[in-house]
C-alpha cells in the first residue's frame, strides 16, 4: 500500500535551510528585557528558515513543486501531493516528466513530455493558466491549473524549475452547468419564437383582411383601434424575427470558412443599394482581408452596422469601412457622419432590446447591435464605439488573424 505524505510536510534537499536556522540560533539570544523598571521581559522568536517556509507552502492552498535543472522533483508541498497523489518514497528524486496520469482537459489525450509544464519551464519557458487533468488511482480525476517559472540564480544560471497547481475542479463544474445552462436556454428562444411565428402570421393575416372589409364600414375611433392592433401585431413579429436571428448565432451556427470580406462588403453594399440611394450616402471602403468565420454571420455583421449607420445620419451621410492589423487581430473601424451616441451608453447600445430612442423617431427593436456583439465575440473578438453627440460615431470590431475557437 502507497504511504501518503503526511500534511504539512515539506521534502526537500536544500540542506542550506538547516545551516542558516543554525546560525540563526547561534546568532541571536533567546529574550531581553524591556523598560527602565525591569518589569516586563520581551521574548525573541527564533525563526527557523525551514519551518518558516514549511508553514508558508502549506498555508497558500496552492500545489507547489520545484525541480532541478535535470527534472529531480527537490522539493513540493501537501497540496501538490494531494493533487498528483504523490508520496515520500515516490515524489524527492523521481523525474518529473515521469510522473503519470497528467492529461489534457479532454481526460483522453495525455501530456507528452514537451507538453509538460514543468518541462517547459526547465528549459527557459514561462507557463501561464496551463489547465491539465490529473488521473487518480481512486478514478475521481481533478483539473488543475498549472503557471510555471524557470529558476534563475543571481548569475543567470538556470537551477530548475517551479510549478503552481490550483485546484480549479469545481470552477470548471460550474462553468459546464452554466453553458449546458445557457445552451437550453437558447434552444428554448429559438423554438419558442419559431412556434409564434405562425399563429402571429395568421393574426396579421386575419388582420389585413378584417381591415379590407370594414374600412367603410367602421367608425374612425374603431379603424384607429384595429390599426394598433395591426401596429402592435407587426412590432411583435420584429421582435419574434429579431430573437430568432439571435438565438440562431448559437443553435444555427455553420462550419467556419475562409471567408474574402472585400466580397462580402460588396454583396452587402448591392442589399442597401436602395437605401443608401436614398439617403444620397457615400460608402467608401478600403482593403480588407480574409478571415476564418461563418460566412452568414459577417454578412449580417457588416449589414446590421451599415445599416445603423445609414439610419442615424443626417443629410448626405458619409461611411468608411477601413481595416488595421496587429500580430494577432484584424481591427475594423465602420465610421459615419450622423447623430453620433453619448458615451455614457455606449454599453447599453449592446443589450439586446435596449434602445436609446423611441419607435417613432427611429424603427427597430433594439436587436441589431446586440447581434453584431454576439457575432464578434462568437468569432473570437470584440465590439465598441467610439462617439460624440452630433459628432458622428467609429464602430470598431476585432476578428482573429488566427481563429481559435471557442
Amino acid at each position: 500500500m502507497r504511504q501518503k505524505r503526511a500534511q504539512g510536510d515539506v521534502l526537500t534537499t536544500y540542506d542550506s535551510y538547516d545551516t542558516a536556522a543554525s546560525k540563526s540560533a547561534n546568532s541571536r539570544s533567546s529574550g531581553a528585557e524591556s523598560g527602565s523598571n525591569g518589569k516586563g521581559r520581551l521574548s525573541l522568536e527564533i525563526v527557523n528558515p525551514k519551518d518558516l517556509l514549511e508553514s508558508i507552502l502549506e498555508s497558500i492552498g496552492l500545489g507547489v513543486i520545484v525541480a532541478d535543472p535535470n527534472g529531480k522533483i527537490v522539493l513540493f508541498n501537501g497540496t501538490a501531493a494531494e493533487l498528483l497523489s504523490l508520496d515520500t518514497t515516490e515524489a524527492v528524486s523521481t523525474e518529473w516528466a515521469a510522473i503519470s496520469g497528467l492529461y489534457h482537459v479532454d481526460q483522453i489525450t495525455p501530456l507528452t513530455e514537451t507538453e509538460n509544464p514543468l518541462v517547459r519551464a526547465i528549459h527557459g519557458e514561462s507557463v501561464d493558466d496551463l489547465e491539465m487533468y490529473v488521473h487518480s488511482e481512486q478514478g475521481t480525476g481533478r483539473y488543475v491549473s498549472a503557471r510555471c517559472r524557470p529558476v534563475i540564480n543571481k548569475g543567470g544560471l538556470n537551477k530548475g524549475g517551479v510549478i503552481v497547481l490550483q485546484d480549479i475542479t469545481e470552477q470548471k463544474r460550474l462553468a459546464d452547468e452554466v453553458m449546458r445552462s445557457n445552451k437550453e436556454l437558447q434552444q428554448f428562444a429559438y423554438v419558442a419564437a419559431h412556434d409564434l411565428q405562425e399563429p402571429l402570421r395568421s393574426i396579421i393575416g386575419f388582420g389585413e383582411l378584417l381591415q379590407q372589409a370594414t374600412k367603410d364600414s367602421l367608425e374612425p375611433k374603431q379603424q384607429d383601434q384595429l390599426r394598433r392592433v395591426m401596429d402592435a401585431s407587426k412590432r411583435m413579429q420584429c421582435l419574434i424575427s429579431g430573437l430568432l436571428a439571435y438565438a440562431r448565432i448559437e443553435t444555427r451556427s455553420k462550419q467556419f470558412a475562409i471567408c474574402d470580406l472585400n466580397e462580402i462588403v460588396e454583396n452587402t453594399l448591392q442589399d442597401l443599394s436602395s437605401a443608401i440611394a436614398a439617403k444620397h450616402a457615400t460608402v467608401d471602403v478600403g482593403p480588407l482581408p480574409k478571415v476564418l468565420g461563418d460566412r452568414s454571420q459577417l454578412i449580417q455583421l457588416f449589414q446590421n452596422l451599415l445599416s445603423n449607420a445609414l439610419k442615424y445620419s443626417v443629410e448626405k451621410p458619409m461611411i468608411a469601412i477601413t481595416c488595421s492589423s496587429d500580430k494577432k487581430f484584424h481591427r475594423f473601424c465602420i465610421a459615419d457622419n450622423g447623430i453620433g451616441i453619448d458615451m455614457q451608453f455606449a454599453d447599453r447600445i449592446f443589450v439586446i432590446f435596449q434602445r436609446l430612442h423611441t419607435k417613432s423617431q427611429y424603427e427597430g427593436v433594439g436587436i441589431g447591435l446586440s447581434l453584431c456583439k454576439k457575432i464578434a465575440e462568437k468569432h473570437g473578438g470584440r465590439i465598441w464605439i467610439e462617439s460624440k453627440s452630433g459628432e458622428g460615431t467609429n464602430v470598431y470590431f476585432t476578428l482573429p488573424k488566427k481563429f481559435e475557437g471557442k
